[in-house]
């Protein structure tokens, strides 16, 4: 990736690759929680990780990261503060395989043009379109309805005060409280 080259949205567009990826080996119906979660029937099966070696863009390499559940014991379950679930009935290998496929594409495509062009993949795969969420960091909340991601990959919310977007590195996502 080019030393210029902004990286917003590049946890989204890999999140977008490896549920791409899971899809093509698999029967899991994933879809995407904004920034970093791959979802399975409403629980995390998958997360993203992205950061710069050093903290700057310039020069430093990224380091990209994705845990994926496949199997997880009741004791590591038992761990776990937040709904989760497993990708089941598939191959490592086949798995390994389409991540790194998807992957070389998705990082050489990301690196030509950006985010813009995994914005409409990762909404059709967006798990809380339209719904109610809070958006929470630290003491602050924000709820509103979900209305997609920007073309930087940001977080577009309609509140009661009119449309704000959230960045990934400040917040994180929560399902409005009933």
């Amino acid at each position: 990736m080019p030393a210029d080259q902004p990286i917003e949205g590049l946890s989204l567009a890999v999140g977008t690759c490896v549920a791409k990826a899971i899809r093509s080996v698999s029967e899991a119906k994933v879809n995407l929680k904004w920034p970093n979660d791959i979802l399975l029937e409403g629980g995390k099966a998958a997360g993203i990780l992205v950061e710069l070696a050093g903290g700057s863009v310039s020069g430093r390499p990224l380091v990209i990261g994705v845990g994926i559940n496949l199997a997880l014991s009741l004791e590591d379950a038992g761990l776990i503060d937040q709904p989760w679930s497993v990708i089941k009935k598939v191959s490592r290998n086949d798995l390994v395989a389409a991540l790194i496929s998807e992957l070389a594409t998705g990082l050489s495509t990301f690196s030509l043009n950006g985010f813009s062009s995994f914005r409409e993949s990762w909404q059709a795969l967006d798990a809380h379109a339209g719904l109610e969420v809070s958006i929470v960091a630290n003491d602050f909340v924000q709820t509103g309805v979900s209305r997609g991601v920007n073309a930087s990959g940001n977080l577009i919310l309609e509140t009661s005060e009119g449309l704000k977007t959230f960045n990934a590195g400040e917040v994180s996502l929560r399902m409005a409280a009933k």
